[in-house]
């Protein structure tokens, strides 16, 4: 799509244009030829309005821009979200989730129900807490039950805590012992949705109203279970008639838990937004895994700066490793890796591993183990 400019704002176009014009002004009115030099009291003033005209030029091509989903930003793009009602609405915030195991160190002869709301906390050195969202019940003569449990505060704050780090009990006070430990780890805590995430899922709003399982649909719909799903692949095999798979990815690359698949799950399935013909599965995509391995040259001019060509290599393989994870069914291209370390300042670069592999419908590429190697400089030809 191309820029859109709803006014010229260029100062100065905008000055000759207002100068010239008084100058042609001025000589049709006397016949005297007039130029406005620097000295000149009107010349001072036709400045100073030149000056108004391109302040407000920008407005205008800013109020028109914020009428254009490319361009808009902030409550702009609510605004516009609120035109599709509920639907267009921006993500809010959402809580990591994980799943508690309740245990006795023996059989009781009486089941032991866990409130829903039940609070436990991180290890000693966070306060941070966990609530289980439903009741649980150890039954008699049973061990253990697990129960979902959510993050109490809202964001990133929650993510990433190991199984076993959530384990201190805050207000289930009981006469016999019990201890509890998360079984998966953290995940699915996120911001507010950004703009950019936010401005997609508007732009492909209009899918979501098809009643009849496109993939489009699907995809809107799982993204909108979670603001931490960034990718999502719909997958129908040609000879199993009526089933679908999601295969979800979070920010970061990461795999999503079994809570956040729970919710894709439920977010695809309501009435409204499934065919009752379809058969839906939400599931992990598989990893695939590869290595980098590679040598790095320098140019001799490079000596003086070699540490900051360095960062620059290494923070272009990062991104590189998060470019390739960011996506199921992106490719494991060696050339995008080669292009992104040359850009990065290096002079050429000798890559090992990774070689060209395609991926499959259900797989992501996450890189195992980086090995970079900086093997020298050489003379600029």
């Amino acid at each position: 799509m191309p820029e859109i400019e709803f006014a010229k704002k260029d100062p100065n176009l905008i000055v000759e244009a207002i100068l010239g014009g008084f100058e042609a002004a001025w000589y049709q009115d006397t016949g005297e030829v007039l130029l406005l030099r620097r000295p000149d009291a009107r010349r001072m003033f036709l400045l100073y309005v030149a000056q108004i005209v391109v302040q407000q030029r920008v407005v205008i091509n800013f109020t028109g821009r914020m009428n254009l989903l490319k361009y808009m930003r902030a409550e702009f793009l609510d605004g516009w979200g609120g035109n599709w009602g509920e639907r267009g609405a921006r993500l809010p915030a959402s809580r990591a989730l994980t799943t508690l195991r309740f245990a006795v160190p023996g059989p009781l002869n009486f089941p032991v129900v866990i409130p829903a709301g039940t609070l436990v906390a991180a290890t000693a050195a966070v306060t941070l807490q966990f609530e289980t969202t439903a009741i649980g019940t150890i039954p008699i003569g049973q061990l253990s039950v697990d129960v979902p449990a959510r993050c109490t505060e809202e964001g990133t704050i929650g993510n990433d805590f190991l199984p076993g780090q959530i384990n201190r009990l805050v207000n289930f006070d009981v006469l016999f012992a019990i201890n509890v430990a998360n079984t998966s780890t953290t995940a699915g805590g996120a911001e507010r949705q950004d703009d950019d995430p936010y401005r997609d899922a508007l732009w492909n709003l209009p899918e979501s109203f098809a009643t009849c399982g496109p993939s489009e649909a699907y995809e809107w719909w799982a993204k909108h279970a979670n603001p931490a799903i960034i990718n999502v692949a719909v997958h129908s095999a040609p000879v199993i008639a009526g089933e679908v798979h999601l295969y979800s990815l979070l920010t970061g690359g990461l795999i999503p838990s079994d809570e956040i698949l729970e919710q894709v799950y439920e977010m695809v399935s309501a009435r409204r937004r499934r065919p009752v013909a379809d058969w839906v599965f939400s599931e992990r995509p598989e990893v695939a895994n590869y290595n980098i391995d590679l040598d790095w040259y320098g140019d001799e001019q490079q000596a003086t700066v070699i540490a900051s060509t360095a960062a620059a290599v290494a923070t272009a393989v990062d991104e590189f490793v998060l470019w390739t994870k960011s996506k199921i069914t992106r490719d494991i291209i060696p050339d995008e890796l080669i292009r992104r370390v040359l850009n990065a300042g290096a002079k050429r670069t000798v890559v090992r591993a990774p070689v060209y592999r395609p991926s499959a419908f259900n797989e992501v590429a996450i890189a195992q183990n980086i090995t970079l190697n900086f093997a020298g400089l050489e003379p600029v030809l």
